[in-house]
């Protein structure tokens, strides 16, 4: 899988402490999946109190290819600092992805926490890595779905014959 890194717009960000939200045309998306050959922007909110003079993002593709992005320091948001970067997977395939900071107290990694989204900063680069599904396929659902429920019933759940 080839990556593409692209330059950074002046948009606007938003978030929480702690955590990692990714943009995909401008709509905020979870971290299942995404087409090829879409701009993919990354946020993060860093705790001001680790310090970082830099932040990368790390990625490494199923394939074992390892990329290092650097991350753009976009400011400070409520004791948080804001860094960003943007990249287009130009292959399907699946995506991993964790961050590597720089600070005057050491080096620090952040992997995947155990609650959505959130990032989990250590000095050692132990844990699980956070994964992206790049899709062959562009499916764009209807506007209308977003902000929606969708409820799956499962008949066989009810009340199976004979038992």
């Amino acid at each position: 899988m080839s990556l593409e890194f692209l330059h950074l717009s002046e948009e606007r960000v938003c978030g929480g402490i702690g955590r990692c939200i990714l943009f995909l045309g401008g709509r905020p998306i979870s971290e299942n999946a995404m087409p090829k050959g879409r701009a993919l922007h990354i946020v993060t909110h860093l705790p001001q109190r680790l310090g970082a003079t830099a932040l990368f993002c790390i990625l490494e593709t199923d394939a074992a290819e390892v990329a290092r992005l650097p991350m753009r320091y976009r400011g400070a948001v409520k004791g948080s600092d804001v860094y960003e970067a943007v990249f287009r997977p130009r292959e399907a395939g699946l995506l991993f992805y964790s961050f590597f900071g720089e600070s005057p107290m050491g080096d620090f990694y952040g992997m995947r926490s155990p609650n959505p989204g959130e990032i989990a900063f250590s000095r050692n680069p132990s844990g699980a890595h956070f994964q992206l599904t790049v899709t062959d396929f562009a499916y764009a659902p209807p506007e209308w779905l977003y902000g929606g429920i969708i409820y799956h019933i499962f008949v066989d759940r009810f009340r199976r014959g004979g038992q």
